[in-house]
């Protein structure tokens, strides 16, 4: 069973109407929780590496939707509460990661009431926005899945669809070419590739190689797309959180991969929390 570090995740198995888990919510809300509906008292110091900032009564109170029974809150030091749910025997606390090492006590907490958190018009919002994030995703269905060989006329069609009007990229339209170039990928290098499906249709794929280092074992990522008909739609930020799942499942912690500054792509993982790494520096030499 994949590991989580949220408050009650052993236990966190009940289902609701779609079949999920709050395990599967934490992973759907991972891809959603951002500055936006983080409490703006904190949003200066939200980040991607701190996702559940300042979210947790819009989250629980969504939950709440989904699972029925109550919201309760720990009591902080400036007078406000932390608030995290409990359905029957099963307490949970899908934003407990925000406060680090620190362990909350959840006995004899308060019950929360939406009527007197959403009192505060910004936080109402925040929650629409949240839980129409979720409604979205949910209605997408998307999944991730490991490729091979016998699906490369599958990969070359996206790849092609995909690149041959990229500017940054050679043009792909000679079959050959791009024939020779995926065989070469696929036969020789042995990658991981990792397909995105939405309704069973490929719609994106990374190509990468495991590799290992003293500081760990990273996804060395050679080649991505998404489906020219989805992009701008938050697929991609959707498909990283679905490769980081997968990855961790596989014991890797790392994701690497090498684009030019001057491309939408350089734009795209800055915003997703890549970090450059100035001290390397790279070299070619054409003889």
């Amino acid at each position: 069973m994949k590991k989580y570090n949220f408050y009650g995740w052993e236990n966190a198995n009940i289902k609701d109407s779609h079949g999920l888990t709050p395990r599967d919510y934490y992973d759907l809300l991972s891809d959603i929780w951002c500055a936006d509906t983080c409490a703006p008292r904190m949003r200066a110091d939200w980040s991607e590496n701190n996702k559940t900032l300042g979210q947790c009564s819009i989250t629980s109170f969504l939950i709440q939707d989904l699972y029925g029974g109550k919201v309760y809150g720990v009591a902080l030091e400036d007078g406000s509460y932390h608030c995290f749910n409990g359905v029957g025997d099963c307490v949970f606390d899908l934003t407990s990661e925000q406060f680090g090492d620190v362990r909350l006590d959840y006995a004899d907490c308060p019950q929360q009431f939406r009527e007197v958190h959403f009192a505060s018009e910004e936080k109402r919002q925040r929650y629409e926005l949240l839980r129409e994030r979720l409604l979205s995703k949910l209605e997408r269905k998307v999944t991730i899945r490991e490729m091979s060989i016998d699906d490369i006329e599958e990969i070359k069609k996206l790849f092609r669809e995909a690149f041959t009007t990229d500017p940054w990229n050679e043009d792909w339209s000679d079959d050959k070419q791009l024939d020779e170039y995926m065989r070469d990928i696929m036969e020789v290098r042995h990658p991981l590739i990792l397909g995105l499906y939405k309704e069973e249709k490929l719609i994106g794929f990374s190509v990468g190689n495991i590799r290992h280092w003293c500081s760990g074992t990273e996804y060395f990522i050679e080649e991505l797309c998404i489906s020219r008909d989805h992009q701008g739609q938050g697929y991609g930020r959707e498909f990283f959180s679905l490769i980081e799942n997968k990855l961790k499942e596989k014991g890797l912690n790392q994701i690497y991969l090498t684009t030019d500054r001057d491309t939408p792509a350089y734009r795209f993982y800055k915003k997703m929390g890549f970090r450059e790494i100035p001290e390397i520096t790279s070299f070619f030499k054409e003889f």
